[in-house]
């Protein structure tokens, strides 16, 4: 509005009775933005802290002033998102979610209410800093983004040997018909990196991965997302439990990290990004119209399709096919429709694509709500 008046900061202590830390003028635009404030002196031994938040009112009526999500962070320095129950995975506003038994960000330096398996002699390691190694492992948490922020990890050097397997088991997991959403961040760094799995454990059985990841990925915190209605095969009202399991590779350069655990009633954020190692496809659906749908694969099944997927290099990795036979008659169409995205500027789409027997690949974009979609991109096969 533009009669904005001010946000105001102060630090009250016994020894500074009250101290500025941080003061906004004026509009700051129709959105949510995310302010981060340092305090300002070091605090004497066992010290009580207050924080006040004070607004002050502008010349007119047009002056607002709100505030949401607010959270404290004890010995950490501000430098990113410090809730784990906040997912920013788009442009615009982190989307924030209230908290549940499921939620963990290790800062307890323990699990919180996940349990190791204890028929495995191997287990994941709650980690405050970087991991032991060089060459592989965070340099810091994701939640806070500095040493002194933790996480767990499977440590890969000896006495650990290659395929050693750790588990970590959620609590009970309650099967609805309504949208539920399990999110992770993960770190897998290193040349001999192996396998993170997340299972669905149904009455003790593991039964197949909803979501896996192999090899090295880079040096950075990347965010998962499962979609579990839908993928978990179990009846409404039964219990489940998520299962988050890592594999340790062939040499020590293969620790696997994960950080900030969290399971949300309601559809799970959109990603900009799907490798369709996820049984949830990203949101993707087959439209309704097809005479041909498209179906998740693992490489390598049979003689007729790829060999090796392209995430992995491997048959381990999945991706998206249509597959000709007897039934299908030519111009069959089967459309792959992705979740909505923000209207941007400008966007770069990217994909691999493998095409056989004169098929032919369009891109398309629709507006929400619209009738006529609009090619991007058509590519013959040969």
């Amino acid at each position: 509005g533009e009669d904005i008046g001010s946000l105001v900061i102060y630090q009250n202590t016994k020894s500074n009775p009250m101290t500025q830390i941080n003061k906004i003028d004026g509009e700051q635009g129709d959105q949510w933005k995310q302010l981060h404030t340092d305090l300002a002196v070091p605090l004497q031994n066992n010290e009580w802290v207050r924080i006040i938040v004070e607004g002050v009112v502008g010349p007119g009526f047009q002056g607002d002033i709100s505030i949401d999500d607010i959270t404290w962070s004890p010995s950490v320095t501000c430098t990113a998102e410090q809730s784990s129950t906040t997912t920013s995975t788009t442009p615009g506003v982190p989307i924030t979610y209230p908290p549940s038994i499921y939620d963990c960000n290790f800062e307890c330096n323990c699990t919180c209410q996940w349990k190791h398996d204890d028929t495995l002699p191997f287990k994941w390691i709650v980690r405050m800093g970087s991991t032991s190694s060089f060459d592989t492992g965070p340099d810091s948490d994701h939640t806070t983004g500095s040493r002194l922020g933790h996480f767990i990890y499977i440590e890969a050097s000896s006495p650990a040997k290659m395929n050693d397997t750790a588990r970590l088991i959620s609590p009970d997991v309650v099967a609805t018909n309504e949208e539920q959403c399990f999110r992770f961040y993960y770190h897998m760094f290193g040349a001999d990196t192996y396998r993170l799995n997340i299972y669905a454990r149904i009455n003790g059985n593991l039964g197949k991965a909803l979501w896996q990841k192999e090899g090295n990925q880079g040096n950075q915190w990347l965010f998962g997302r499962i979609a579990l209605r839908g993928n978990v095969e179990q009846a409404v009202g039964q219990p489940y439990q998520l299962v988050l399991e890592g594999i340790v590779g062939k040499g020590f350069l293969g620790d696997i990290s994960i950080d900030d655990v969290a399971l949300n009633q309601g559809p799970c954020p959109t990603s900009t990004v799907c490798d369709f190692e996820s049984s949830d496809l990203c949101g993707y659906v087959n439209d309704p119209s097809n005479t041909i749908d498209w179906a998740r694969y693992q490489a390598g099944i049979d003689p007729s399709i790829p060999a090796v997927d392209v995430s992995y290099g491997s048959t381990h990795g999945h991706f998206m096919f249509i597959r000709r036979n007897d039934t299908v008659v030519q111009s069959s169409n089967g459309r792959l429709v992705s979740e909505g995205y923000p209207a941007t500027g400008g966007s770069c789409i990217r994909w691999y694509m493998l095409l056989q027997n004169k098929a032919t690949l369009r891109v398309r974009t629709l507006a929400l709500g619209g009738l006529n979609p609009t090619i991007l991109h058509t590519v013959h096969g040969s």
